[in-house]
């Protein structure tokens, strides 16, 4: 059985801001059966250090844990084209799908 996670990401806005990000990347997997882990980082910037949020989603990806992601937007991923790209590549060489809502 499939482990879908979602990761959601704000650099500013606080818990609104994520919790809006929440709600549309569920509803966007409403059907789904089985387990589905949530990664937040809230007033994270994207740049520099890895938030725990996605720190966590990396580690769990490296143990097979998850074997679908989805986000709202690439750039929840990271701030910079090469973080997006790191964190895609990661999610990828490890067999990963990726849901981009927007």
């Amino acid at each position: 059985m499939a482990c879908y996670a979602i990761y959601v990401r704000t650099a500013a806005g606080g818990s609104s801001a994520v919790e809006a990000q929440l709600t549309q990347a569920k509803a966007a997997i409403s059907g789904v059966d089985g387990p589905i882990k949530v990664y937040r980082d809230v007033d994270v910037a994207g740049v520099g250090d890895l938030g725990p949020g996605l720190t966590g989603l990396l580690t769990d990806l490296k143990a097979g844990a998850i074997d679908h992601l989805v986000v709202t937007d690439w750039t929840r991923l990271g701030r910079t084209p090469a973080r997006i790209d790191q964190v895609r590549a990661a999610l990828e060489s490890a067999g990963c799908c990726i849901t981009v809502l927007e």
